[in-house]
């Protein structure tokens, strides 16, 4: 409980901080947002399309990679309200909405190992993918120099050795250097079941395409997001600039603790963004703008499937 309560007091002040440097930034260019909405109605429209798009479409992902663990009839819509309301309760508190959809999956006959190990290849299947065709990206669409391109290959199958070796590094180290207890034994069998898991799952050829081939469409949209918010303040964008950003964008939201905190990704991509030439409003409501609208497909999209279970119970 303890731990709770200083995770809750760190998430708080964080909050504080940078929602206060989003709110500042909201306030001190009113006059511009005011603008920014007046004239683009449409497109913040598509963007608020587009990003139903991209949660629908991760839902129905993950829901097919948890129906076959399933040992009773675990349905789209009964899914669909677990798994939107965990999204809501990870911008509460990291990490519990996670447990929250393990506990209600438990459910469903679904075991705690075979819940992670979902998760774990889910996840680094859609980083891999997206990881991947950032660099194929900026490889194409790009004049940047030949050594910076290497060193974002190199990057990339350092982070793919990791991913896939991180199990395997872990319970070296633990056998190594630390002397096991009983907690410690299930930290390596869960390891061990990851293993094993990950190289039934993550090649197998039912789930290639879903693994695979909708983190790539997942891709699409979530670059084609960021393009239409992009726009919006440089309608004559350099693709280089773009794409950069782009990637930045990207691995901000991949790292839960700030991901969740609202201000903190939109506060550090700005400050990114100035070293390539925007302003740092405009960067911050670049990010703020995919956000919100991020935030409020989540809502449709929980009010609908609630709506819909309750109309189902009737």
């Amino acid at each position: 409980m303890r731990v709770l309560d200083y995770k809750l007091y760190v998430k708080l002040c964080l909050f504080i901080f940078f929602f206060g440097v989003v709110l500042f930034q909201l306030i001190q260019n009113k006059h511009l947002i005011i603008n920014i909405i007046n004239n683009n109605i449409i497109i913040l429209f598509y963007i608020l399309l587009l990003q139903l798009f991209y949660f629908l479409i991760l839902n129905f992902r993950t829901y097919s990679s948890y129906k076959k663990f399933s040992k009773k009839i675990l349905t789209l819509n009964s899914w669909s309200k677990i798994f939107f309301k965990s999204l809501i309760f990870n911008v509460s508190l990291n990490f519990t909405g996670t447990i929250y959809r393990a506990l209600a999956l438990k459910k469903f006959g679904i075991k705690y190992n075979s819940f992670l190990g979902v998760l774990y290849v889910l996840f680094f299947s859609y980083f891999i993918t997206n990881f991947l065709c950032i660099i194929v990206e900026v490889f194409i669409f790009t004049d940047i120099g030949l050594n910076f391109k290497l060193i974002y290959f190199i990057i990339f199958f350092i982070l793919i050795f990791l991913i896939f070796y991180l199990p395997y590094i872990l319970n070296f180290f633990l056998k190594k250097f630390i002397l096991l207890n009983s907690y410690l034994t299930r930290i390596t069998k869960t390891n061990n079941f990851l293993i094993q898991f990950s190289k039934k799952e993550l090649f197998n050829n039912k789930n290639i395409i879903n693994i695979f081939g909708l983190s790539f469409v997942l891709h699409l949209i979530e670059i084609l997001t960021f393009i239409l918010s992009y726009n919006i303040f440089f309608p004559k964008f350099t693709t280089e600039t773009l794409l950069l950003l782009f990637a930045v964008s990207f691995l901000l939201d991949r790292i839960p603790f700030l991901s969740n905190i609202v201000g903190s990704s939109e506060v550090i991509f700005a400050i990114f963004s100035t070293f390539l030439g925007v302003m740092f409003h405009e960067g911050l409501l670049i990010k703020f703008i995919i956000r919100l609208t991020g935030m409020l497909a989540i809502s449709i999209c929980y009010f609908f499937y609630s709506s819909r279970s309750k109309k189902t119970n009737l």
